[in-house]
């Protein structure tokens, strides 16, 4: 059996508005993560399932942990002057992060 990812991601009669980037579909009442039983985290599978799961799954979450907690460490993170849509229909040629140092940090140079 192969899933249909994109479908299972992009449902618009589970999901309403599966367009909008909104990360609380994930968290209860208390703000905290859903069990991964309820039905909202069991449709979510962004590294496959079954005999086409990724094996580089436990990697890519480690380090992109490791990536996006270095970068909040050392960094202030703002939208520039172009904004920008989640929306990946619209998905923009040019947008713009800003990434300012946090005064408690100094670059190498």
């Amino acid at each position: 059996m192969i899933f249909n990812l994109w479908n299972l991601h992009h449902d618009e009669d589970f999901w309403g508005d599966p367009y909008t980037f909104r990360p609380d579909r994930f968290l209860d009442d208390d703000g905290q993560l859903l069990s991964a039983s309820h039905e909202n985290r069991r449709h979510l599978m962004p590294f496959g399932a079954g005999m086409r799961v990724c094996m580089g799954e436990i990697l890519a979450i480690s380090r992109i942990f490791l990536i996006v907690a270095t970068i909040a460490q050392i960094f202030e993170a703002e939208q520039g002057d172009l904004k920008s849509s989640c929306d990946p229909r619209d998905y923009p040629e040019d947008y713009e992060i800003l990434l300012n140092v946090r005064n408690d940090h100094q670059l190498l140079e």
